[in-house]
């Protein structure tokens, strides 16, 4: 298939000459030709692959014939006549002492003894077109010739030479040539291993998830902030003096993909305590040191969400899964101190705070609202949360003050003041003594003088007096935070008394503000140079520009790659965490968390916020937050989703591109998400899932295919024939059937019949939790793809092991590559993408 292909910002990189040596072709064929591939079934790879794109220089004859050598110079021309990529093309023509002439590529450095495969695009006017490749030594001298391929297609076509490498090679050239007295075009020429490392493909420079305030050695106003990690790349603690602008030192906490922290604070006696997931890890930083001390492993919570400093110098520590509350005691080590889970049936400790005048511990509470007030002496707790405010998911950040606490509702964005009081049986009442909605996160800061401060409508500063219970407007203005701080400053001028600190999450670095309680002076300070990291890819998918789109986890980012062409790789700004994308005529769809929204993206149009990528429709008020699952199907767009926190109803919502309209068809399958979807002849497929949103157990013990009828909007469910919670990866192969996979194993599905036609397990060796499930023992919703291939056999990556392709007669898996492997995409050429490692993106040429 011939590709428009991105042309812009393509520069001549340095030429090679190389003294092309023309032979006579004796062509017969008057069709495309190429050689058999091997026979043999490959071997399974596993391990590094080789990195990095072949860069053909001048890849599209915009630079003319730089970087391309003719073996006759009266033969080769550049032409606007016809062209494919660009606005221009080779014109080779065979002549009277020119019978076959070539032109050679630029010598690419590449990897020797791997499979290489060129992609040319050609066109003959007469005689035939061919293109090989040819292997070099690393003294430049020639090795080998690969096999020719040829044709005489009057239109445009691809040709695709392939050969291995010798053992010896170091370089590789691309040949083109015009045989039998021919006139030929040839345009956008592009090169492959037959296994690609792309490489990263998101980059985020020191995103901060958590920070906090404290001083240094000497008593200097210190921020304190988190930077997100990668696969290859550990978060790090920050160390700022803010006073001077400075970056201290940055400190390497645990790698991981991903790795950071949601939950830093100071310590009752200077110590600052980190919590970092990927996996859970409780440190310790004492102002002044070069290092960091590893003060627990968390087995039990691999996210931990919520620190809070005890009055002794320890933390109390919580997060997800297990919903328990630690606490850490400096020389004594970690203890339970109570299990929210226990006393609410929720999985997620999401906030903590401690009330050193009443000793008592606030713990908030997810997926459905709760605060327990408990005595920090004997544990007992209280759910102190008014019922009007218990709908909510989460109490998402909690703040305490003698006698009070704030609760910062999610996803509400509501900031709701308690006025707490502690009974003589150490039990707890509550009574409201104020809301305010629109409230940013992270909800309201400690107590500064008598004064909780926090961000709200209109990103204004808020100030809510403790004794008089009244709330004015600080500044007009204040930048969006991340950790609320104060600090007395050496420079008492320009701020006087105590001031109000606030750090932020800025591209490049992190925003410092200083807020003047005395005289109201706002002044923020950009801090840049902190350790950026990689981006998890959460999802591939080809686009209508044929670029393949990545879209990143947790700090979300969207890239444009060029197919062999990493070169011409762009990044799109403002996109959220893509759970999944689709294509609808020349419109690329994103699927983004949190609140199922879906958004539309123009290729070639300029990237604007709210305008390109833009809003669609979102599922939020229909109680769906992650959308797992998109297919285009005639003319409209079709959209899995799994329910939002604590419930289990997913639904598929049509959006028509005509009317703008998104109906929401809810529970079809009951108490299941819709993860996977297929279309075929006006029916919809889609693939469940048992788990719902996170903190809610499965009610289902077999997961069921969806059958949509797209004509008359009704739904039919089919449970599949095996012991499985998870159906992914529904691919429409080539004579009509569905392939999906149900957990480990291959089901196929006849639409003629009505019926799984075929089952078997595939990898035995893989595990999966079986019946009953809990709300953590889950599969994921990317446990599976499958998708068909150009050349009508299926492939597929599973449970993060194994990308695998199967033959449509035998079924068995062909085991192409072992290791960390998820996602799965195609190019127009026929290639293969799949996500490898957490961050980085692979190419196979099958």
């Amino acid at each position: 298939m011939v590709t428009e292909g991105v042309k812009k910002g393509v520069k001549s990189v340095g030429l090679v000459a190389i003294v092309a040596v023309a032979w006579t072709l004796f062509v017969t064929m008057t069709t495309t030709t190429a050689f058999a591939a091997d026979a043999v079934a490959p071997a399974t790879r596993s391990g590094a692959l080789p990195r990095g794109d072949l860069l053909i220089q001048n890849y599209s004859f915009e630079d003319d014939l730089v970087g391309w050598t003719s073996s006759c110079d009266a033969a080769a021309s550049i032409t606007t006549e016809q062209h494919v990529a660009g606005a221009k093309a080779l014109r080779l023509t065979s002549s009277g002492s020119c019978v076959a002439p070539t032109v050679s590529s630029a010598l690419v450095t590449t990897t020797h003894s791997e499979k290489h495969t060129a992609f040319v695009q050609v066109r003959a006017v007469s005689g035939s077109a061919t293109a090989n490749l040819v292997f070099y030594n690393s003294a430049k001298q020639l090795l080998s010739r690969g096999p020719l391929v040829q044709t005489r297609a009057a239109g445009w076509t691809t040709l695709k030479p392939t050969a291995t490498a010798p053992a010896t090679a170091r370089y590789v050239s691309v040949v083109i040539g015009a045989a039998s007295g021919g006139s030929i075009y040839a345009d956008d020429v592009r090169i492959s291993r037959q296994f690609t490392n792309v490489g990263p493909r998101l980059f985020q420079d020191g995103y901060v998830r958590a920070a906090t305030f404290g001083a240094d050695r000497v008593g200097r106003s210190t921020a304190y902030v988190v930077t997100d990690g990668g696969r290859s790349t550990p978060a790090h603690l920050n160390v700022i003096d803010v006073e001077r602008g400075q970056l201290v030192r940055s400190l390497a906490l645990n790698s991981g993909a991903p790795s950071g922290s949601w939950a830093i604070t100071l310590g009752s006696t200077g110590t600052v305590y980190i919590a970092s997931f990927q996996p859970g890890i409780l440190w310790a930083y004492h102002p002044g040191a070069t290092s960091m001390i590893k003060v627990a492993a968390m087995r039990g919570t691999q996210v931990p969400f919520a620190l809070a400093a005890d009055t002794s110098g320890g933390v109390y520590f919580g997060g997800y899964p297990d919903g328990i509350v630690y606490h850490y005691v400096s020389g004594k080590g970690v203890k339970k101190f109570v299990s929210a889970k226990t006393l609410t049936g929720q999985n997620y400790v999401r906030s903590l705070a401690v009330d050193p005048t009443t000793s008592t511990v606030y713990v908030g509470v997810g997926a459905r609202a709760a605060v327990l007030a408990c005595d920090a002496a004997t544990a007992k707790c209280t759910n102190i949360l008014p019922t009007a405010l218990r709908a909510q998911q989460f109490a998402y950040q909690l703040s305490a003050a003698p006698g009070k606490v704030f609760v910062y509702m999610s996803p509400g964005n509501e900031l709701a003041v308690l006025d707490v009081t502690k009974r003589s049986d150490s039990t707890y009442g509550a009574t409201v003594s104020a809301t305010f909605p629109k409230v940013s996160y992270p909800g309201a800061s400690a107590a500064v003088d008598g004064t909780v401060y926090y961000r709200g409508a209109g990103g204004a500063l808020h100030a809510y007096q403790l004794a008089a219970g009244t709330d004015t407007v600080a500044a007009a203005t204040f930048p969006d935070t991340r950790g609320w701080g104060s600090a007395i400053l050496v420079d008492q001028v320009k701020f006087p008394g105590r001031s109000l600190l606030a750090a932020g999450t800025v591209p490049g670095g992190v925003d410092i503000t200083t807020y003047s309680i005395a005289s109201g002076t706002t002044v923020t300070q950009r801090i840049t140079g902190l350790i950026g990291a990689t981006v998890n890819l959460e999802y591939i998918h080809r686009g209508p520009d044929q670029n393949i789109y990545t879209g990143g986890y947790l700090t979300g980012g969207l890239a444009a790659y060029a197919p062999m062409r990493s070169d011409l790789t762009a990044s799109i700004a403002g996109v959220g965490q893509t759970e999944s994308m689709a294509t609808l005529g020349d419109k690329l769809y994103l699927g983004v968390y949190p609140k199922s929204l879906i958004q539309s993206y123009t290729p070639g149009q300029p990237a604007a916020t709210g305008k390109n990528p833009a809003k669609v429709c979102e599922m939020a008020p229909q109680g769906q937050d992650r959308p797992y699952a998109m297919v285009e199907g005639a003319g409209k767009l079709y959209i899995g989703t799994m329910a939002g926190y604590g419930n289990l109803k997913g639904a598929l919502t049509v959006y028509d591109p005509v009317t703008g309209t998104c109906e929401v068809h809810k529970d079809l399958i009951r108490d299941q998400s819709i993860v996977s979807l297929a279309y075929s002849n006006g029916i919809v497929y889609g693939g469940s899932l048992v788990w719902g949103g996170l903190g809610a157990s499965p009610k289902q013990s077999r997961a069921s295919l969806l059958v949509f009828n797209t004509a008359t909007g009704t739904a039919t469910s089919v449970p599949v024939p095996v012991a499985a919670g998870s159906l992914e990866g529904l691919t429409v192969a080539s004579n009509g059937n569905i392939w999906m996979m149900a957990q480990n194993w291959l089901l196929i599905y006849s639409p003629e019949s009505g019926k799984f036609v075929f089952k078997t397990q595939l990898f035995k060796d893989l595990r999966y939790p079986t019946a009953p499930f809990g709300a953590t023992s889950r599969t994921s919703a990317y446990d599976a793809f499958l998708t068909t291939g150009a050349d009508g056999k299926v492939y597929g990556t599973l449970h993060g092991r194994y990308f695998f392709r199967l033959d449509a007669h035998d079924k068995a898996p062909v085991v192409l590559y072992r290791g960390a492997v998820s996602g799965l995409t195609t190019d127009s050429f026929g290639n293969l993408y799949f996500t490898l490692n957490g961050d980085g993106l692979a190419r196979y040429v099958p």
